[in-house]
C-alpha cells in the first residue's frame, strides 16, 4: 500500500493555525486575517490551497479529529492488546473509561460533536469524517475480537456493537459536561464500571 502523500508545508501551517483558533475561540470568530497574521503567510497562498475559510476550518476539523482518534487507537491499544486474563482485561477497560471520562476532556468531546454538527449538510466534510470514524471504530472492533479470541471478552456480543457501544458512552459524557448539575465523577465511574464487569467473559 503507497504511503499517504504529504501535505504541502503551507497547507499544513493553516491547518495547524486554524486549529490553535480552533481551540481558543468560537468557530465563528475566526477570520482570514487572524490566521494569515498568526500564521505568516499570504492571503494568495492560502487561497491557492484552500477555496475559503470555510473549508480551511472544516480541514482543520477534521484534522483535529484524526489526532483524537490516532490518540484514542493508542491508548486503547497500549492498555488491551497485553492483556492476558479477565482482570486484566477489566483493570484495562477500567483504565481507559478514567482516561476517557475525566472531567478535563470536555473541551474534547465538545470539539467532536461540533466537528459532527458542522459535517451535516456538507457533503464533503461528511465523507472525510465518516472515513476517520470508520477508522476508529475498526480499530476498535480488532482489538475486541482478539480478546474474544482469548476469551478475554464474551463471545456472544457483537463486536462492532461493542466498539461503538463503548464510543457512545465516551461521547455521551458530554451531557454531563453541559449539565448545571453534573453527575459525581465516582457514581458515573461506577456505572460504567458495572457494564464492564458484563462486558468482560465470566469466570
Amino acid at each position: 500500500m503507497p504511503m499517504p502523500k504529504a501535505l504541502h508545508p503551507t497547507k499544513t501551517k493553516l491547518i495547524e493555525t486554524a486549529i490553535v483558533f480552533l481551540k481558543q475561540m468560537p468557530i465563528g470568530d475566526i477570520s482570514v486575517d487572524l490566521i494569515l497574521k498568526e500564521s505568516n503567510i499570504s492571503k494568495g497562498s492560502m487561497y491557492h490551497h484552500f477555496e475559503d475559510l470555510s473549508e480551511l476550518l472544516d480541514t482543520a476539523m477534521i484534522e483535529q479529529y484524526a489526532k483524537w482518534v490516532d490518540t484514542s487507537i493508542e491508548v486503547l491499544s497500549a492498555f488491551l492488546t497485553s492483556a492476558t486474563s479477565r482482570q486484566e482485561m477489566y483493570d484495562g477497560l477500567i483504565k481507559v473509561t478514567e482516561l476517557t471520562q475525566a472531567d478535563s476532556l470536555s473541551p474534547v468531546r465538545m470539539q467532536r460533536v461540533q466537528t459532527i454538527a458542522k459535517a451535516r449538510g456538507n457533503e464533503k466534510m461528511s465523507h472525510l469524517l465518516r472515513l476517520e470514524q470508520d477508522r476508529l471504530t475498526d480499530a476498535i472492533r480488532d482489538i475486541i475480537i482478539d480478546a474474544q479470541d482469548k476469551s478475554l471478552i464474551r463471545k456472544e456480543i457483537d463486536s462492532k456493537a461493542l466498539s461503538v457501544f463503548i464510543q457512545a458512552y465516551t461521547l455521551g459524557k458530554i451531557i454531563d459536561d453541559i449539565s448545571t448539575e453534573p453527575s459525581d465523577q465516582t457514581a458515573w465511574d461506577s456505572v460504567i464500571h458495572l457494564l464492564i464487569a458484563v462486558v468482560v467473559a465470566a469466570e
